[in-house]
């Protein structure tokens, strides 16, 4: 994003530039905040903020090219995005699962309807 961004006028340094800068920067900071916690739901928690970080980036590009002498994103840029709130999805599938400390048979429909192909990190049932 801040490659991108530095090509924008400057007359948006201190607006659109800014916003996305930090909305961007926002996503990992969150993920390596939720990474840092103690429970399974905080790091959750914190998936879904930097997934909410990541759609923020996402709307104020489309602002920008809508409102501003921006050129709209690449596809290239798109399709990252896309990809990267997958990832961040089954993230926050797998360790809500993980929340609910128990494993279930219908855990791989929620990785599936939040479009991931594995667990993305292997679980182990703790003995009854």
């Amino acid at each position: 994003m801040y490659e991108l961004s530095a090509r924008w006028p400057t007359d948006e340094r201190f607006g659109l530039i800014s916003q996305v800068r930090r909305a961007a920067v926002s996503v990992s900071a969150n993920l390596a905040e939720g990474a840092g916690r103690d429970t399974p739901g905080e790091i959750a928690r914190f998936g879904r903020i930097a997934l909410g970080s990541l759609y923020e980036v996402d709307s104020l590009l489309e602002v920008a090219s809508t409102l501003s002498d921006i050129d709209p994103p690449s596809p290239q840029i798109r399709q990252g995005l896309v990809e990267l709130a997958k990832r961040i999805e089954c993230y926050v599938a797998h360790h809500e699962g993980r929340q609910r400390n128990r494993v279930r048979e219908d855990d791989a429909l929620s990785y599936a309807a939040a479009g991931c192909d594995q667990d993305p990190e292997p679980r182990t049932q703790d003995p009854d």
